[in-house]
């Protein structure tokens, strides 16, 4: 993909971002992720893997496939650990990655991983 004029080199598309974020907005609403309008958003999650990822969409896409739970979050769930494990630098950051230095990727990386402990299912709200 070649990056507009206004648009900064790996910065992440409008699908990127979108497609996750809106698959959550919805179970975050009390759309059920069987829902005709939730499951392709969620089928697209799961075709592009936390390594494809840039920080945002990462953690829209992870709390996105925690809302979903079962197989999608087992198997989201086991990419990510790989993903952040292997993307942690010895000094506890995380690789800077596109657009973002260190920090930010950091700090990313840190509200992701709170999707484990801080977050209640949606279904649990209602």
């Amino acid at each position: 993909r070649v990056p507009s004029a206004n648009v900064e080199p790996e910065a992440p598309n409008s699908e990127e971002c979108a497609t996750p974020l809106t698959a959550l907005v919805l179970m975050l609403s009390g759309v059920s992720p069987e829902d005709p309008d939730v499951t392709p958003l969620v089928r697209w999650i799961g075709q592009h893997p936390p390594q494809e990822a840039l920080p945002e969409p990462l953690w829209f896409s992870t709390y996105a496939a925690y809302q979903v739970g079962g197989e999608t979050w087992e198997r989201w769930n086991k990419k990510l650990k790989g993903h952040l494990d292997e993307s942690q630098l010895k000094g506890g950051l995380w690789k800077a990655s596109g657009r973002h230095d260190e920090l930010a990727t950091t700090a990313q990386a840190v509200l992701t991983l709170q999707v484990y402990t801080r977050y209640a299912k949606a279904s649990r709200m209602r």
